[in-house]
């Protein structure tokens, strides 16, 4: 198992620019693994950059797959919107979805040459894969694991509260402000992420190190269009469209995201395996080695 202290394995793989609508570009990698069994599309979470997937790609290509990694629109490097550089925003999560279609279209399917691609998504990007499987996904997808996939935030507050505050807050024009303060970034105790300190360490000194790739903090108009998206997600009939098998990956003491509502709504897709790693918390492929041993194995008898 590689180290997380360990260097990047791509250092010098370089980092491309994919030209998303509007003429918004985003980031992306590709690790070339001669004779790779399959294509794997590596889909972060919100303020995810690219980087912090180096560990993860090593892993991969140990399995004789190839990762294409994409760094969505608004964070790390990929273009942000103007004046909101400080900021995660999008007015709808179509904008997303828009650019995972065009970017397996235009980029990862013509590559594949015949190639099964799959999709390795956390957070917010599972959510994001689940609504492009749902809706019209290029027919060289054929699998989808999905870690703490985003199909409720849990905010502490009553879910019938949020999407009323969020959208009072856009229809006062407040949706590209803040919707929460700045968190101090600390250490160990307490953090909502991983129980690796390691690991933790590892992604708070990258963010100090690279500061224009920093995390940045959602918008009252994010908040509000996750909210939609999640609606549209669950809405009857759209997990039955996914027509790909899926494993879902729970991360048992998650913080983020509502492993309830996972549990409830997931079986409704209808090839579907859910997995859960007790104590884990949000981050499971930043977390102990232990839990992330659990994640490798149902990962591996999936894939095959």
């Amino acid at each position: 198992m590689a180290s997380p202290s360990s260097p990047p394995p791509s250092a010098d793989t370089p980092v491309r620019a994919f030209p998303a609508g509007g003429g918004a570009s985003l980031r992306w990698r590709r690790l070339e693994v001669p004779g790779a069994r399959a294509l794997i599309l590596v889909l972060g979470g919100r303020g995810e950059p690219l980087e912090k997937y180096a560990e993860v790609e090593r892993e991969l290509v140990a399995r004789g797959l190839e990762p294409w990694n994409l760094e969505w629109r608004g964070q790390g490097g990929s273009d942000r919107a103007p004046g909101l550089e400080g900021l995660g925003h999008v007015e709808t999560f179509a904008t997303y979805l828009d650019d995972l279609r065009a970017f397996v279209d235009g980029a990862v399917a013509p590559a594949a040459d015949g190639r099964p691609v799959a999709i390795l998504a956390h957070s917010m990007g599972g959510h994001t894969a689940l609504r492009y499987l749902a809706a019209d996904p290029h027919p060289g997808i054929a699998r989808a694991v999905l870690v703490a996939p985003m199909l409720r935030l849990r905010t502490g507050a009553p879910p019938w509260l949020v999407p009323l505050v969020a959208r009072w807050q856009v229809a006062l024009r407040r949706g590209r402000r803040p919707a929460r303060r700045e968190r101090a970034p600390g250490g160990l105790a307490g953090n909502p992420w991983t129980r690796d300190h390691a690991r933790l360490q590892r992604n708070l000194a990258f963010v100090r190190d690279n500061p224009a790739l920093a995390a940045t903090l959602p918008t009252w108009g994010w908040l509000a269009a996750a909210l939609r998206s999640i609606d549209a997600l669950l809405a009857p009939g759209v997990l039955e469209a996914v027509r790909v098998p899926v494993l879902a990956v729970l991360p048992g003491a998650d913080r983020i995201v509502d492993n309830t509502v996972a549990r409830r709504e997931l079986p409704r897709v209808p090839d579907v395996r859910i997995v859960e790693v007790p104590g884990a918390e949000h981050e499971l492929l930043m977390e102990l080695d232990a839990a992330r041993a659990l994640f490798w194995t149902a990962f591996d008898a999936f894939l095959g």
